[in-house]
């Protein structure tokens, strides 16, 4: 009769433990502390090799990178609570570039940076919030710094203009790839303009007239709080749309410029909160994107 109890009650701690073990492992899965930026066109996922046709021609990008800062989520609640990131060399507590830079040097001196993945203090669990916001750009308290005297990523030289008008806070460099010499290239350089400072190598000391940071704000559907991770998807073939790229009309934040004035409604800086270049969606399995 012992004995029988005793089988029972090892029969009945193993499914206890065996329930326990489930449930740490789905909580693991649903819990996370990480966010994967993916650049596409037209759904199809890019790198610095990959080329894409746009208006029928075939362009590359040899700069796609970006700032974003003050993240976000909002609990049950409704309220707004900050989601601190890790410190590294990519990002510091409240400040991530995210992108490629894609240029090698002549002397095999390899130049390339690369990191599309946010990595977060602590874990989430995706299921108890119902939005993500961050700010594509710099604060204006940092954004006027000496670069030479920043923490990475806030020193990085070709995401900054000059103190006077601070951060690159998004940086898009095309060429086109054909047979033929005459190639056009394109650029969209996203920052500050309109700031009163003695000179070009002076801090303003007020917000400048055109910030141009926008909030974005993206939901959590419930079809990805499912037990998968969260990935950020970067439209291009949205940030272009009503746009026709040519060497002509690039974009270096000018508010008179109507190639500017497209690009500032796809972003959402006209519209904001109202974008298509960022979309929420998720990746079934663990991907690697940074080095």
């Amino acid at each position: 009769m012992n004995i029988k109890l005793s089988l029972s009650d090892a029969l009945l701690h193993g499914i206890m433990l065996l329930g326990i073990l489930l449930l740490i492992g789905c909580n693991d899965v649903e819990d996370i502390d990480t966010l994967t930026f993916i650049p596409k066109y037209q759904n199809t996922p890019l790198k610095c090799s990959s080329s894409f046709n746009h208006q029928g021609k075939t362009w590359q990008y040899s700069q796609l990178q970006f700032f974003i800062s003050e993240i976000e989520v909002k609990n049950s609640d409704g309220q707004w609570q900050t989601w601190p990131l890790l410190e590294n060399k990519h990002q510091t507590s409240g400040v991530a570039l995210l992108g490629e830079y894609c240029q090698t040097s002549k002397l095999k001196h390899q130049l390339k940076q690369e990191n599309w993945q946010l990595l977060f203090e602590q874990a989430i669990d995706v299921k108890t919030f119902s939005q993500l916001r961050f700010t594509l750009g710099v604060p204006f308290v940092l954004n006027h710094q000496n670069p030479l005297l920043q923490p990475s990523p806030l020193n990085v030289p070709n995401m900054f203009w000059v103190w006077q008008t601070g951060h690159k806070f998004f940086r898009l460099d095309m060429k086109e790839v054909n047979e033929v010499k005459q190639k056009d290239n394109w650029q969209f350089h996203l920052g500050s303009t309109g700031c009163k400072a003695p000179s070009a190598l002076r801090t303003p000391k007020v917000p400048c007239r055109n910030g141009n940071q926008t909030k974005i704000i993206l939901d959590i559907k419930e079809s990805s709080k499912e037990n998968s991770l969260e990935s950020i998807d970067v439209n291009l073939e949205q940030l272009f749309s009503g746009l026709i790229i040519t060497r002509t009309n690039s974009c270096q934040s000018e508010f008179n410029n109507k190639s500017c004035l497209a690009l500032f409604k796809n972003i959402g800086l006209v519209t904001s909160p109202s974008q298509d270049l960022f979309k929420l969606t998720k990746i079934t399995e663990p991907e690697s994107m940074s080095h």
